[in-house]
């Protein structure tokens, strides 16, 4: 395949585009997956320890069990998996229809290279829980719900934002959705079990590129 080139999962092609940031980045990064890898995995490593020294800075350490063990925890995991699975279908048919998301895909793909199905989850389950508690479980009380949400997406903001801009707005929108859960139920149970599902399972398609 030329760069800028592509192909739609069913074997159409589809006309040439020049190659975007993104790819561009991501052709670069396929040289070495294994360091990429390891550099996102140290990436989340940061980003956990960063939502849990706010938690104690701002609530004190026994807010952290509160947020995992409380009791919304049942109610909130409920959620979370009625979440996933709606999100996980809508994505699993999204894959097959619609361009921006196979494009997606195959930066995700290029970036990370292969993975296995334990590199997904293993992925999967880390990028999710350390968002998680970073987002909602340390800047939602700061800054509220709305705020916390807009940043999530920017987080999510991936070059050129033309193409792109529906990832950006559906991670908006699960930054309320997720947000909402732990606002209800007091618990990030259910938004870190739908994160790391979502991310696990989709980064496991994606890996089977």
């Amino acid at each position: 395949m030329q760069p800028g080139q592509g192909d739609d999962s069913d074997g159409r092609r589809f006309a040439p585009v020049s190659m975007s940031a993104a790819e561009r980045l991501a052709a670069e990064a396929s040289s070495s997956p294994s360091a990429v890898r390891r550099c996102v995995l140290l990436f989340y490593a940061v980003v956990l320890a960063l939502g849990l020294a706010t938690i104690l800075l701002h609530r004190g350490a026994a807010a952290v069990p509160r947020l995992v063990l409380g009791p919304g925890a049942a109610s909130s995991a409920l959620a979370g998996a009625a979440v996933a699975i709606a999100v996980l279908a809508a994505t699993h048919a999204g894959f097959r229809r619609l361009r921006w998301m196979r494009r997606l895909g195959r930066v995700v793909r290029r970036f990370f290279g292969p993975l296995s199905m334990p590199q997904a989850v293993g992925l999967g389950v880390v990028s999710g829980v350390a968002e998680e508690v970073l987002f909602r479980g340390a800047l939602q009380p700061l800054v509220g719900l709305t705020a916390t949400s807009l940043l999530f997406g920017a987080l999510h903001i991936l070059p050129p934002l033309r193409h792109n801009w529906p990832w950006t707005a559906f991670a908006v929108g699960m930054g309320f959705v997720l947000g909402g859960i732990t606002q209800e139920t007091a618990n990030l149970t259910g938004a870190m079990l739908a994160h790391a599902a979502i991310n696990a399972v989709n980064l496991g398609r994606i890996g089977r590129l």
